[in-house]
């Protein structure tokens, strides 16, 4: 934080001249394991730091010029992906996609991003707080942006004595921005999103972040967070953009973890009470791309739901990627559009007054991963 403005103060400026610097200990359980090993139950949520309804808007954390050049151009572009927190297997990867995304800054002002929004685990394996300073600020400590985030089921398996999430909310829910403990050498300091379930209200619409925890379940007993998300929608009726975002996805055609049927259910259950159908729904948790679309008529709208998955953030590294089997059945209704399980990469997400269009990029293979341009995979627009 900038002791004289009392913002936040993220990484490297990219308007300087001189460039920026430059194994899986456990395995990932199979779909079948994780609902029987009691290492991935249900965890209890943190109290918010922050006042109900969970909202922050974007105007908070930019500066005023950033916040009119966004006005100016018509335009918000930020990025996103998950599962990017490292050890000794994913440190290449993670750099790598860190630095692709960095260079996105020298893109002309109107295409620059403005933040990156992270799609949980971002620390490998238990939401260590000592591991954020090796696994998050420092293979940040050049992104120019904030970096706002929803947890992941790492992130919410905390080590033995610490609360729930105690970890994440410490570095993402901070009541003030500060620089942490283990922040390292990083410039960066906490962000301050109310509740580990939140919305980010921008220009252009709103992120809708929900906590899936670590089995996969957005509630256990009472639907409190499936409630909150439908009153959210609800109030979302008249915003043309609505992006919903939750680590584990509901459809996957991956060999390894599979959908989440728990997911797809509440969220349904959500547009279906609150008469709102999101414009984008975004996920992590599988270490890979892929991109459906979902046809919506049985919720009264004429048109199909992107869901993405975009989890090849670096922890996989380049040769642990979860693979695709195009095999897997869909249920119906729901059409497989493009996928990528050979490279680590991120999307890129611009927003406009009439359409939302999204690009993944994927990063180049060792010795050239700093060197070469990231490579673009696949490009979806959706009209607003």
């Amino acid at each position: 934080m900038d002791r004289q403005s009392g913002r936040h103060v993220f990484g490297w400026d990219p308007t300087f001249s001189a460039s920026p610097p430059a194994g899986l200990a456990l395995a990932e359980l199979a779909p079948a394991a994780r609902r029987r090993n009691p290492a991935n139950g249900f965890r209890s949520l943190p109290s918010p730091t922050g006042q109900f309804p969970f909202h922050l808007d974007l105007a908070e954390i930019l500066d005023h010029e950033a916040i009119n050049a966004i006005a100016t151009s018509g335009k918000l572009v930020f990025q996103t992906v998950g599962d990017t927190g490292q050890k000794s297997n994913g440190a290449a990867a993670q750099e790598a996609v860190a630095h692709h995304m960095v260079e996105q800054f020298r893109s002309p002002a109107a295409d620059r991003p403005h933040f990156f929004y992270h799609l949980g685990d971002v620390v490998y394996f238990n939401g260590a707080r000592d591991s954020y300073e090796e696994q998050f600020y420092d293979p940040y400590k050049n992104y120019p942006g904030p970096i706002f985030a929803i947890p992941g089921n790492h992130d919410g398996a905390v080590p033995r004595g610490d609360s729930p999430l105690q970890g994440f909310m410490e570095n993402f829910c901070s009541p003030q921005p500060q620089h942490s403990e283990f922040a390292g050498e990083s410039t960066r300091t906490t962000m301050t999103q109310p509740n580990c379930y939140w919305t980010l209200r921008t220009p252009f619409g709103r992120i809708i972040g929900l906590y899936s925890n670590v089995p996969g379940a957005l509630d256990r007993q009472t639907p409190q967070q499936r409630n909150w998300l439908t009153e959210e929608l609800r109030n979302a009726a008249d915003e043309r953009c609505v992006i919903v975002a939750v680590h584990h996805p509901p459809y996957s055609r991956d060999t390894s973890h599979g959908g989440y049927e728990a997911i797809g259910n509440a969220l349904d259950a959500a547009f279906r009470d609150s008469g709102r159908v999101p414009t984008l729904v975004l996920n992590g948790h599988v270490h890979n791309y892929q991109r459906f679309e979902r046809d919506m008529s049985g919720f009264g709208v004429v048109r199909t739901l992107p869901y993405v998955v975009a989890g090849a953030g670096g922890f996989a590294g380049y040769d642990t990627l979860h693979q695709i089997d195009v095999g897997n059945v869909l249920p119906s209704g729901v059409a497989a559009q493009a996928q990528d399980d050979s490279l680590p990469g991120f999307l890129r997400i611009t927003l406009t007054a009439t359409e939302i269009v999204g690009e993944y990029f994927v990063v180049p293979r060792p010795p050239r991963q700093l060197v070469d341009p990231a490579i673009k995979r696949d490009e979806f627009r959706v009209t607003l």
